[in-house]
């Protein structure tokens, strides 16, 4: 399970606790309470934490148009947004399912051969490494283990 899937959850459980509570009479009393405020110190520290989580945004909420992405990610090589994108997927991925991926989040890789770019990108990459996976070589984060 990976640290965006475990803050997603928590957060779930936030939410239901807190609809549950704005639900009862005693709600107004309840706000100055220990309790509420220990409630409002963790939903802080869960929003810290989400933020400072390697998390990307979904693609279907993220689709900026073609050729803009360089302008959304203006610091991050191309093997970055990939990072991000196989952090995303919380599995390892092929090349030409990165570049289909990457297209998505609207970084596509150009040139003649976009497989070719894209690999001997992510081969000098000190955060990205090949495996094996299901018997395919595909790409990983490197301080991260693949489940083959």
């Amino acid at each position: 399970m990976t640290d965006a899937t475990i803050i997603d959850q928590t957060e779930a459980l936030v939410r239901a606790a807190w609809s549950d509570l704005a639900q009862t009479r005693a709600y107004k009393a309840m706000m100055e309470t220990v309790q509420y405020k220990s409630w409002q110190a963790l939903n802080s520290a869960l929003r810290t934490m989400k933020q400072s989580a390697d998390k990307v945004t979904p693609a279907e909420e993220f689709a900026p148009p073609p050729g803009k992405a360089k302008a959304i990610f203006p610091r991050l090589s191309q093997a970055g947004v990939a990072r991000r994108a196989l952090v995303k997927a919380g599995r390892p991925m092929s090349t030409s399912e990165l570049i289909t991926r990457l297209e998505e989040m609207g970084y596509p890789v150009g040139g003649e051969n976009p497989e070719l770019n894209l690999s001997s990108t992510l081969s000098r990459s000190e955060t990205i490494v090949s495996v094996k996976h299901e018997g395919i070589s595909k790409w990983w984060i490197k301080s991260q283990k693949s489940e083959s």
